[in-house]
């Protein structure tokens, strides 16, 4: 039995200003694994029904109702020596009745990718969000489905990060 200490690397002095290496912050579907396809595509869908006592949420008249959920989606995820990206966006749509006045679609998408320009020099890690959003504080992170139609409103999100790294001898 070895009962060895394995070794370690010593870490870097706090004043240090090398920069870690560069690594992709998105987690892609292939997870970094060679026996994937470099790129892939995954649609989705998902249907469902539901029944309620009261689609006004109201306290009075309450108003039963029935609706159908749609939900088709999509991701694409790559992972290339030069990118590794992600994309994934869903559409919901809500049909009611007999209230169809609650008719809904609400999409959301995110993306995020890292491309690097030159290998361990120069990289460039971009991110974009679309979502719907309420406009009233407090109820930013409420479901969209459930706000009246005058009260959503479309977020959008982009965020860039250039940088460079020069690994020293």
């Amino acid at each position: 039995m070895n009962n060895a200490i394995p070794p370690f690397a010593p870490p870097q002095p706090a004043g240090s200003l090398l920069l870690p290496p560069v690594t992709s912050g998105t987690a892609t579907l292939q997870q970094y694994n060679p026996e994937v396809s470099a790129v892939l595509i995954q649609p989705g869908a998902s249907v469902g029904v539901t029944l309620t006592d009261n689609a006004r949420n109201t306290n009075s008249p309450r108003v039963d109702a029935v609706y159908g959920t749609l939900m088709p989606s999509l991701s694409i995820s790559a992972d290339t020596p030069r990118f590794q990206g992600l994309f994934t966006g869903q559409a919901q749509a809500l049909f009611y009745t007999p209230t169809s006045d609650l008719d809904q679609v609400i999409a959301n998408s995110y993306g995020k990718g890292l491309v690097t320009v030159v290998p361990n020099a120069v990289f460039l890690d971009l991110a974009s969000l679309i979502t719907q959003s309420s406009t009233l504080p407090g109820f930013g992170f409420q479901n969209p489905s459930q706000l009246p139609k005058n009260q959503p409103t479309q977020v959008y999100a982009n965020f860039q990060q250039t940088g460079s790294e020069f690994n020293r001898p």
